[in-house]
């Protein structure tokens, strides 16, 4: 467990205040301009214009990501829209992720977590949710689901956000990307090098090579899984654990009694409610081809588009009284998993593993969040790249002399 330094509490001060701000301004932007052209950028701020932008891949494509993940070494199908091998490629990786099921990674993601968090009993009764939980249940999920093994040091994890970082920033600058391609290029390297072995029965590695599909691009695709399974997932899932901390009263009461009866649905429910106020990523990226509209205004040809998903996950035309958490409001992911041919293909074996983490942590017997600055989420150091932009730390603790005695670890 780390203290913060004042460096620090200044650039969590600093974050804080910047997203406040940003708020106001998205809801000024939502309310009265929600297409809004900025020169060569055009930001979509509500649920309706966010949801067109991205089912219309014709009109809105993914090119400027597209071309960047190719220049890091991977030509990946979510970097394309309707060519026909990538469509292929696609379609293989998602029949393989489905024949397999959420129940692998559900169990995985459950038996990981069970582990680490009785190791965090026998060591005291503290536990930082993202460098003892989220990260190395992650890295598990890609080498016991995936089948790429995991060289340790987390490694795979910063070759993971250097790449995703300058791919899908809408504003990437020259500095992101030489240390995004040599990233990149280590992370091909290492996913060819270990899909030489025979992958582990019952992974999804080993499901694609059933396939048979063409040597290059079964690399580009688990590079790309592997970069889906540690992209998103250790970023959205502190979030929705600091979101699920603020709860009071009756609704944490709830969802501690469904995390200690091991009602996943129940939990489910607040994990998909947790993303739509803390959604990770909270904004992608899209070209406009040509000359088109978003809910009836003009968008310029070649215009970088931005679909701020914070924003319409908030929007009060799609969802009543937006700011007020409500468990089962809706029953899957909205936007921030993708929609129509960008959609997330591993979706619910990643919303599965989540609701397993979720589940063992809150089950904890006196789970808060540890005092002062400990207990709040924060990124890695400013000045590192791209650590300032990840989660980092969020410590908590609870009972753990009633835990270990529950357990039967006493």
């Amino acid at each position: 467990m780390q203290g913060w330094t004042w460096r620090e509490r200044w650039w969590y001060a600093r974050g804080r205040l910047i997203g406040g701000v940003r708020r106001v301004v998205l809801w000024l932007l939502r309310t009265f301009r929600p297409v809004q052209a900025f020169r060569d950028v055009t930001l979509v701020t509500r649920f309706d214009g966010v949801q067109e932008a991205l089912s219309r891949h014709q009109d809105f494509s993914v090119r400027l990501f597209g071309s960047r993940m190719r220049e890091t070494g991977a030509d990946f199908f979510l970097g394309h829209d309707e060519e026909p091998p990538f469509r292929a490629l696609r379609d293989a990786a998602a029949a393989a992720i489905g024949a397999l099921g959420p129940d692998r990674p559900r169990e995985i993601a459950r038996r990981a977590a069970r582990e680490l968090v009785e190791a965090r009993l026998v060591e005291g009764c503290g536990l930082d949710v993202v460098a003892d939980l989220g990260e190395p249940v992650h890295l598990r999920l890609v080498e016991e689901w995936l089948g790429i093994p995991d060289p340790g040091s987390r490694v795979l994890l910063e070759w993971v956000q250097l790449v995703s970082y300058y791919v899908f920033n809408p504003l990437p600058t020259v500095a992101n990307a030489g240390r995004a391609v040599a990233a990149g290029a280590k992370l091909r390297d290492y996913v060819s090098r270990s899909m030489q072995a025979p992958p582990e029965v019952g992974s999804v590695a080993a499901a694609l090579l059933a396939r048979r599909l063409p040597a290059g691009g079964l690399a580009d695709t688990m590079v790309g899984l592997v970069a889906g399974a540690l992209g998103p997932g250790p970023r959205l899932f502190p979030a929705i654990v600091d979101r699920l901390l603020r709860l009071r009263g009756s609704a944490r009461s709830e969802l501690c009694e469904a995390a200690r009866k091991d009602d996943e649905t129940r939990v489910r429910a607040y994990v998909v409610e947790a993303a739509r106020l803390a959604p990770e990523p909270s904004l992608v990226i899209r070209a406009c081809e040509g000359s088109h509209t978003i809910a009836g205004r003009p968008i310029a040809p070649g215009s970088t588009v931005v679909c701020l998903l914070d924003s319409a996950l908030r929007d009060r035309r799609r969802f009543e009284r937006p700011r007020r958490f409500h468990p089962g409001r809706c029953t899957e992911p909205l936007l921030h998993l993708g929609t129509g041919l960008h959609a997330c293909i591993g979706r619910d074996a990643g919303l599965a593993a989540i609701t397993a983490m979720t589940t063992e942590l809150f089950s904890l017997a006196g789970l808060e969040r540890a005092p002062g600055w400990r207990g709040r989420l924060r990124t890695g150091a400013p000045g590192t790249h791209p650590g300032q932009d990840y989660p980092k730390h969020l410590e908590v603790r609870f009972r753990a002399d009633a835990e270990r005695s529950r357990r039967g670890l006493a």
